[in-house]
């Protein structure tokens, strides 16, 4: 789905989404992605997890990974000048780099 439409604002098809516990496949929302994040927010929990991935299969392709609340400390990490795709679902805790961030999460709060 796309995030918004025409005018800017957010698409039904956003809300209705982070009502079901589909996963979410989000394009051409990168530049809006701590919008976009505070609207699902509104449905899902903050440990919802999410990935934004860039240049997906080739050489220099970028994966971002994490939940929710973490999407203010990751978007430094994300180019939102190139385009990519958001993931937002449980099916994200597969990619073996959310299992690496979910270990970091748990060892940093301990301390």
């Amino acid at each position: 789905m796309t995030a918004t439409k025409k005018d800017g604002s957010f698409s039904e098809d956003l809300k209705f989404a982070a009502q079901s516990s589909a996963t979410m496949v989000i394009l051409m929302g990168v530049q809006k992605l701590a919008e976009i994040a505070s609207e699902i927010l509104k449905y899902r929990t903050a440990q919802t997890p999410f990935a934004v991935i860039q240049n997906g299969t080739l050489e220099n392709e970028v994966a971002v990974v994490g939940t929710l609340e973490d999407i203010p400390n990751l978007i430094g990490l994300i180019n939102t000048s190139e385009p990519g795709v958001i993931v937002v679902g449980d099916v994200v805790a597969q990619h073996p780099a959310f299992f690496e961030e979910e270990v970091q999460r748990v060892l940093h709060s301990n301390l």
